[in-house]
Protein backbone atom coordinates (compact mmCIF):
# COMPACT_ATOMS: atom_id res chain seq x y z
CA UNK A 1 0.00 0.00 0.00
CA UNK A 2 1.28 3.60 -0.59
CA UNK A 3 1.21 6.45 1.86
CA UNK A 4 1.98 9.85 0.87
CA UNK A 5 1.85 8.98 -2.54
CA UNK A 6 0.93 11.66 -5.55
CA UNK A 7 1.50 11.64 -9.12
CA UNK A 8 3.23 14.58 -10.96
CA UNK A 9 3.32 15.45 -14.62
CA UNK A 10 6.18 15.99 -16.49
CA UNK A 11 6.75 17.76 -19.30
CA UNK A 12 8.79 15.70 -22.23
CA UNK A 13 7.69 17.02 -25.63
CA UNK A 14 7.58 13.73 -27.79
CA UNK A 15 4.72 12.85 -29.20
CA UNK A 16 2.74 10.73 -29.01
CA UNK A 17 3.71 9.39 -25.22
CA UNK A 18 2.69 9.91 -21.85
CA UNK A 19 4.73 10.16 -18.86
CA UNK A 20 4.26 10.79 -14.73
CA UNK A 21 6.29 10.46 -11.55
CA UNK A 22 4.82 8.97 -8.74
CA UNK A 23 6.12 10.03 -5.05
CA UNK A 24 5.34 7.28 -2.84
CA UNK A 25 7.16 7.09 0.61
CA UNK A 26 9.51 10.51 -0.71
CA UNK A 27 11.02 7.49 -3.55
CA UNK A 28 9.82 8.95 -6.76
CA UNK A 29 9.25 6.51 -9.93
CA UNK A 30 9.26 7.81 -12.81
CA UNK A 31 6.58 6.13 -15.75
CA UNK A 32 6.92 6.51 -19.89
CA UNK A 33 4.80 4.81 -21.86
CA UNK A 34 6.37 5.17 -25.50
CA UNK A 35 4.73 4.40 -29.02
CA UNK A 36 6.91 4.48 -32.11
CA UNK A 37 5.38 4.47 -35.61
CA UNK A 38 7.17 1.58 -37.81
CA UNK A 39 7.26 4.80 -39.99
CA UNK A 40 8.96 6.83 -37.76
CA UNK A 41 11.36 9.74 -38.90
CA UNK A 42 15.23 9.68 -38.39
CA UNK A 43 14.33 12.77 -37.02
CA UNK A 44 11.90 11.48 -34.37
CA UNK A 45 14.22 8.95 -33.54
CA UNK A 46 16.78 11.10 -32.54
CA UNK A 47 14.35 12.71 -30.32
CA UNK A 48 13.19 9.31 -28.59
CA UNK A 49 16.74 8.83 -27.77
CA UNK A 50 17.08 12.28 -26.54
CA UNK A 51 14.01 11.86 -24.19
CA UNK A 52 15.11 8.43 -22.89
CA UNK A 53 18.35 9.75 -22.16
CA UNK A 54 17.06 12.47 -19.98
CA UNK A 55 14.58 10.28 -18.11
CA UNK A 56 17.40 8.22 -17.33
CA UNK A 57 20.22 10.97 -16.48
CA UNK A 58 18.20 13.86 -16.14
CA UNK A 59 17.04 13.64 -12.00
CA UNK A 60 13.52 13.13 -12.78
CA UNK A 61 13.29 10.04 -10.50
CA UNK A 62 15.13 7.92 -8.35
CA UNK A 63 14.03 5.04 -10.24
CA UNK A 64 12.89 4.87 -13.89
CA UNK A 65 10.19 2.56 -15.71
CA UNK A 66 9.79 3.19 -19.61
CA UNK A 67 7.42 0.79 -21.19
CA UNK A 68 6.62 1.08 -24.97
CA UNK A 69 6.13 -0.29 -28.37
CA UNK A 70 9.47 0.99 -29.98
CA UNK A 71 8.63 -1.14 -33.46
CA UNK A 72 12.27 -2.14 -34.12
CA UNK A 73 11.16 -5.30 -35.83
CA UNK A 74 14.81 -6.02 -36.65
CA UNK A 75 15.96 -6.24 -33.00
CA UNK A 76 16.23 -9.24 -31.25
CA UNK A 77 15.49 -8.13 -27.53
CA UNK A 78 15.91 -11.66 -26.50
CA UNK A 79 19.95 -12.16 -27.76
CA UNK A 80 19.95 -8.39 -28.19
CA UNK A 81 21.31 -8.67 -31.44
CA UNK A 82 20.06 -6.67 -34.29
CA UNK A 83 18.67 -8.72 -38.08
CA UNK A 84 20.42 -5.59 -40.11
CA UNK A 85 23.46 -3.71 -40.28
CA UNK A 86 25.18 -2.10 -37.52
CA UNK A 87 25.05 1.54 -39.47
CA UNK A 88 21.48 1.17 -38.91
CA UNK A 89 18.56 2.79 -36.62
CA UNK A 90 17.47 -0.20 -34.98
CA UNK A 91 21.60 -1.10 -34.14
CA UNK A 92 21.61 2.78 -32.81
CA UNK A 93 18.50 2.22 -30.62
CA UNK A 94 20.01 -1.04 -29.60
CA UNK A 95 23.25 0.04 -28.82
CA UNK A 96 21.16 3.02 -26.48
CA UNK A 97 18.87 0.48 -24.96
CA UNK A 98 21.54 -1.49 -23.69
CA UNK A 99 23.24 1.82 -21.89
CA UNK A 100 19.90 2.33 -20.20
CA UNK A 101 19.28 -0.71 -18.41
Amino acid sequence: MLNDSRIVPTNFKLSPNVQCTVVAQKVKLLIGVCYRSPASSPENNARLLKVLEKAVNGGWGDRVMILGDFNFRDIDYQRYTVNTGMNTEAATFLERHRIFT
